[in-house]
């Protein structure tokens, strides 16, 4: 599948076929913020390399207390609601990224064989979103650290309740 443009949304998602390559990143925005795409590649291989069979799985849960809703992709973002979502439209993929060929020919959610939700127009109205800052192999368990801009916060798997 070749995609342009941002492609979080694919990435965030897990969708029902694996990620199989990243390719044409001439094409594509770097994957995590203030890096060149290169180095963003090199950002989430690291991360595979720790813990392979969960990079990029998504997983939903819901904080009752402040009625979020987050959603974790392994090894590369976390997104946080600050609403509650169903749990279809968490799983859709975010439309972030464009389609190979020219803009206005055609509408995203036709164009490919798994469920899209539009990026929603107003950035107020949007996800917070945690990139993976770091990761670390441990003994008992894997430790990552996210980012969001200059605040910087340590989730460890078992403060997720997953």
């Amino acid at each position: 599948m070749d995609l342009r443009g941002n492609v979080f949304g694919l990435l965030a998602a897990h969708p029902l076929a694996p990620l199989v390559s990243l390719h044409c990143c001439g094409e594509t925005h770097p994957i995590f913020p203030n890096m060149t795409s290169f180095k963003a590649l090199e950002h989430l291989l690291g991360a595979a390399n720790i813990d392979s069979e969960r990079i990029l799985q998504q997983t939903v849960c819901y904080d009752r207390w402040f009625s979020w809703t987050i959603s974790v992709s392994w090894g590369y973002a976390v997104e946080v609601f600050d609403h509650h979502i169903f749990m279809h439209d968490a799983l859709r993929t975010q439309e972030t990224f464009e389609p190979p060929w020219r803009k206005g020919r055609d509408h995203l959610s036709g164009a490919y064989t798994f469920n899209t939700r539009p990026l929603h127009p107003d950035p107020c109205r949007r996800s917070t979103i945690f990139f993976l800052d770091t990761a670390a192999a441990a003994a008992a368990s894997s430790r990552k650290k996210w980012d969001h801009q200059d605040q910087v916060s340590e989730i460890l798997p078992e403060q997720l309740h997953l």
